[in-house]
C-alpha cells in the first residue's frame, strides 16, 4: 500500500494579513463595493435622468449625484462627516430640482452605516433624517412630472392633480421610506451583535486578566510556603550541625572515632542542606525555568529524619506505618515538615536526658500525627520543652515562631494543630481530615516501651 499523499495547506497566512489590513482601512473596501459601482451607474444612467432641467447646465446636474455617490467611499472611515455630506447632497438636490435617481441609493446605505456603527442617538437622528428624505423627494418628482417635463403651451397645458398622480406620489414616497426603515432596522440588527461581539471579547480579555492574577497569586503562595520550607530546612540543619560540634568538641580528646563521626554528620547534613536551599532559591529566582533537584521530602523520608536526629544524640522512638507512603503529596509533605519542626524543637530547648516520641496513626478516619517530648529534668507544667511563650531561650531567640509556621501549614490542608506541656514534656500533635481511611486501631500505635532508645 502507497503511502498517503495530503495536499499542502492553503497560505491561509497571506489572506489573514491582506484580511487584516482592510479591516484596519476600511475605505479601501467602501471605495471598491459601494462608492465606484454606484458612480458608474450614476453615470451610465444620465442620459435617462439628466439633462431634463433646463435652468441647470447638465455638468450639474451630474455633479452632484457623482459627489453624493464617492462620499460613500468614507462612510466607515468618517462615519458622521460623510452622513452629514450625503444628507447635504440630497438636500440640495432637492432644492436645486434634480430629479431622484440612482444616487438616491447613498440615503439608505448611509442610514444603515449609521444605525450599525453609530450611537444609538446619532442613529435615530438619521433615520429621522431619511423618513423625511423620503417626503421631499416628491419635490424634484413633481417638478419634473408637471412642470420641467410638460411643454409650456398655454394655460391649458398646467396639468391638474389627478387620482393617479397622488397614486404615483405616494407609491413613490412610501417605497423610499420603507427602504429607510429596513436599512434601519438591518443596521440596528448589526449593531446588536458587533456590541455582543465586543462585549465577548471584553469579557474574554476580563477572564485572561484574572487567570493572571491567579496565578501570580498561587505563585505568591508558593514562594511563602517555599520560604516556610527554607526555615525548616535552615533551623533544623543548624541544630543538628551545632549539636554534633558540641558533641565532637566534648568528645574530641576521649573518643576521637566518635568526634570524627559527629563531623561527618555536620559535613552531610551540610551537604543536604546546601542542596535544598539551592533548589528552594532556584524556585525563587525564576518561576518560569525548570528546576531539576531533588523533590521535597515526604512522610516515608521521616524515618531517615528521626535517624540524623537519634545522630545528634537525642533518643527518638519512632515505627512507620506501612501505608505511609498512600498519603497525598502536599499532606506528606506537611506531616514530614511538622516532625522535623517538632524535633528541632526538642534539640534547641530540651536537656541532655531528653527523648522524643514520634506516632502517625489514623482516628476516626484522620491522619494524626504525634510528636511528645519527655525532660526529665524540667519541672511539671515548666515552659522548657518546645515552648511557645514569649520568654526567650538563652540565646535570645524568642520562642514559637515556628509552631505558627507549622500552625499555617497545616491550615494549607484544612488540619489543626494542638501544641502544649503534657507533665515535663511538651506534645506537638497535628490532624488532617483523611477520608476514606479507617479508625485507628491499636496495631497502629506502637507499644509505649518498644524501640525506646
Amino acid at each position: 500500500m502507497g503511502a498517503a499523499t495530503t495536499s499542502p495547506a492553503p497560505p491561509s497566512g497571506r489572506v489573514e494579513r491582506v484580511l487584516a489590513f482592510l479591516e484596519r482601512q476600511p475605505w479601501i473596501t467602501d471605495a471598491l463595493f459601494v462608492a465606484i459601482p454606484l458612480s458608474l451607474l450614476t453615470v451610465a444612467s444620465r442620459d435617462t435622468f439628466y439633462g431634463q432641467n433646463p435652468f441647470l447646465p447638465g455638468w450639474v446636474e451630474l455633479a452632484l449625484p457623482l459627489v453624493m455617490t464617492g462620499v460613500l467611499a468614507l462612510r466607515r472611515a468618517l462615519l458622521v462627516p460623510a452622513a452629514m455630506a450625503v444628507a447635504g447632497m440630497a438636500l440640495l438636490m432637492a432644492v436645486l430640482l434634480i430629479p431622484p435617481s440612482m444616487p438616491i441609493a447613498a440615503v439608505p446605505i448611509t442610514v444603515y452605516t449609521v444605525a450599525k456603527f453609530g450611537s444609538p442617538k446619532i442613529s435615530r437622528a438619521f433615520l429621522g433624517l431619511g423618513l423625511a428624505g423620503a417626503v421631499l423627494v416628491l419635490v424634484p418628482y413633481a417638478a419634473n412630472v408637471y412642470w420641467i417635463g410638460t411643454p409650456a403651451t398655454g394655460p391649458s397645458a398646467v396639468p391638474t392633480l389627478g387620482f393617479e398622480e397622488v397614486v404615483v406620489a405616494t407609491v413613490v414616497s412610501g417605497f423610499c421610506a420603507s427602504t429607510v426603515m429596513v436599512a434601519w432596522m438591518l443596521g440596528e440588527v448589526g449593531a446588536r451583535g458587533h456590541r455582543r461581539l465586543a462585549e465577548i471579547e471584553e469579557r474574554n480579555r476580563l477572564l485572561i486578566r484574572e487567570r493572571a492574577h491567579e496565578a501570580a497569586a498561587a505563585a505568591t503562595d508558593e514562594r511563602l510556603r517555599i520560604a516556610r520550607d527554607m526555615h525548616d530546612v535552615v533551623s533544623h540543619s543548624l541544630s543538628v550541625m551545632i549539636a554534633q560540634a558540641d558533641g565532637g568538641r566534648y568528645v574530641a580528646s576521649t573518643d576521637p572515632h566518635a568526634a570524627e563521626r559527629a563531623l561527618g554528620t555536620i559535613a552531610s547534613t551540610g551537604r543536604e542542606s546546601l542542596v535544598e536551599l539551592r533548589r528552594m532559591l532556584g524556585v525563587l529566582r525564576s518561576t518560569e525555568d525548570p528546576v531539576d533537584h531533588r523533590p521535597q521530602p515526604k512522610a516515608t523520608d521521616i524515618a531517615e529524619l528521626v535517624a540524623s536526629v537519634r545522630a545528634a544524640g537525642l533518643p527518638v522512638e519512632y515505627r512507620p506505618p506501612a501505608w505511609l507512603a498512600e498519603l497525598p503529596e502536599g499532606q506528606s509533605l506537611a506531616a514530614y515538615r511538622v516532625v522535623q519542626e517538632a524535633l528541632t524543637n526538642t534539640l534547641k530547648h530540651a536537656g541532655p536526658d531528653a527523648h522524643s516520641e514520634v506516632a502517625i496513626t489514623t482516628v476516626a478516619s484522620d491522619l494524626l500525627v504525634e510528636v511528645v517530648d519527655h525532660d526529665p529534668q524540667a519541672p511539671a507544667g515548666q515552659p522548657g520543652v518546645g515552648t511557645t511563650g514569649d520568654a526567650k531561650d538563652p540565646d535570645g531567640e524568642r520562642r514559637g515562631s515556628g509552631l505558627d509556621g507549622m500552625k499555617e501549614r497545616v491550615a494549607l490542608y484544612s488540619g489543626t494543630v494542638d501544641a502544649g506541656f503534657e507533665g515535663t514534656g511538651f506534645a506537638v500533635r497535628a490532624r488532617f481530615p483523611r477520608a476514606g481511611r479507617a479508625a485507628a486501631t491499636s496495631r497502629d500505635r506502637p507499644p509505649a516501651e518498644e524501640g525506646r532508645r
